[in-house]
C-alpha cells in the first residue's frame, strides 16, 4: 500500500492556479476590457464629455485587449512555462486546444462588447 503512495507522489501535477489562470487567460482578459469600457464609458458621460470619447476608450480598449490575446497565443509556449505548465507537448496538449478555443472565444465576445460602440449613440 505504501508503495502506491509512493507511486502517486511521486507524478508531478502543474499547479492549479497557474493553470487555471493559462486556461481562462482569455476570459479574464474580457472580463477586464468589458469592466474597463463600462466604467470609462460611465465616468465619460457622467462628466459630460463628448460620446467620442466614450466610443474612442472602447475601442482602444478592445484592441488592447484582442493584442494581448494574440500575443498570448502566439507565445502561449513561454506563458505556460511562466505559468510552469508541463514542458512536454504530448502533456500540454489538451491544455492548449482549450487555451486556443476560449482565447478565440474571447476575442468574438471582446468583439461583441466593443461593437455598441459602433451601434448605439453614446452619452444619451
Amino acid at each position: 500500500m505504501s508503495d502506491h503512495r509512493q507511486d502517486l507522489s511521486a507524478v508531478a501535477h502543474p499547479p492549479v492556479v497557474g493553470t487555471l489562470v493559462y486556461l481562462l487567460f482569455g476570459l479574464i482578459v474580457w472580463s477586464v476590457q468589458f469592466a474597463a469600457i463600462y466604467m470609462v464609458h460611465t465616468i465619460v458621460c457622467t462628466v459630460g464629455a463628448p460620446g467620442i470619447f466614450a466610443s474612442t476608450a472602447v475601442v482602444v480598449a478592445s484592441v488592447v485587449a484582442v493584442t494581448a490575446i494574440v500575443l498570448a497565443m502566439a507565445n502561449r509556449i513561454r506563458l505556460a512555462a511562466a505559468l510552469r505548465l508541463p514542458a512536454d507537448a504530448a502533456g500540454r496538449a489538451s491544455y492548449d486546444a482549450m487555451f486556443r478555443l476560449i482565447a478565440i472565444l474571447s476575442i468574438i465576445a471582446i468583439a461583441w462588447s466593443a461593437a455598441g460602440a459602433f451601434i448605439v449613440a453614446a452619452c444619451r
